[in-house]
């Protein structure tokens, strides 16, 4: 209709789809499953790659030109993709998982999440406040937006929100119910809070549970 494209996908093990309109160039890999809704409104010169062994469920909603949804191997992503604006990217690195999460991607930023993640439900990730919060005395925006960068193996807990600008290096635990907005260069910590901050150092996260752990295993995420 219009300027508005919108494809609806029920893909499951097919050959590769390679798929180029006026809005979005697609590539699908044979093993991923591309479960989503994609929508492209007033744009062109977009691109979403989803890299073999994933499966991507929910929506996927770009709103401008040139933008990239770049998936590695083995995500498991399901919630809302969205992205206004022009050249902005959203990457989601191998063996990430996230079973709830909103990306909200606009004002010229990008996310960038590493490998091997795992966001719990009712994650939000944003680059901008959409709205602007103003000086009255200078009439400045204060709230500008910032691209968020999330590092390889970090657990984000349930209703967490993390708000533009944010950093957080790998091998991370962000606790239930957080709001980041800050910028967290230190690995092996857990961040929890309103506003988040550093509750605990010197430790890491499993994917299962046990009483313990061998120390030499703990590190085999990064292969």
């Amino acid at each position: 209709k219009g300027d508005c494209m919108f494809w609806l996908f029920r893909r499951h093990k097919t050959k590769a789809l390679q798929k180029q309109s006026e809005g979005a160039a697609l590539e699908i890999a044979e093993t991923a499953k591309f479960l989503a809704e994609l929508e492209i409104i007033d744009g062109s010169d977009n691109q979403i790659i989803v890299g073999e062994g994933s499966v991507v469920r929910g929506s996927i909603r770009i709103h401008g030109r040139g933008n990239r949804v770049v998936l590695g191997r083995d995500v498991a992503f399901g919630g809302r993709i969205v992205i206004k604006g022009r050249n902005q990217t959203v990457e989601i690195g191998d063996g990430t998982t996230a079973r709830d999460t909103y990306i909200l991607c606009q004002e010229g930023q990008s996310v960038k999440i590493g490998r091997n993640c795992l966001f719990s439900r009712r994650v939000e990730i944003r680059t901008t406040d959409a709205h602007s919060l103003v000086s009255r005395s200078t009439g400045k925006r204060l709230n500008l937006p910032g691209p968020v960068s999330i590092g390889d193996h970090v657990w984000i807990g349930v209703d967490v929100l993390v708000s533009k600008g944010v950093t957080i290096a790998e091998d991370n635990v962000v606790g239930g119910k957080s709001f980041v907005s800050g910028t967290f260069p230190e690995s092996g910590t857990v961040i929890a809070g309103v506003p988040a901050r550093i509750l605990q150092r010197d430790v890491t996260w499993q994917r299962d549970r046990r009483k313990s752990y061998r120390i030499e295993d703990l590190d085999n995420w990064r292969a």
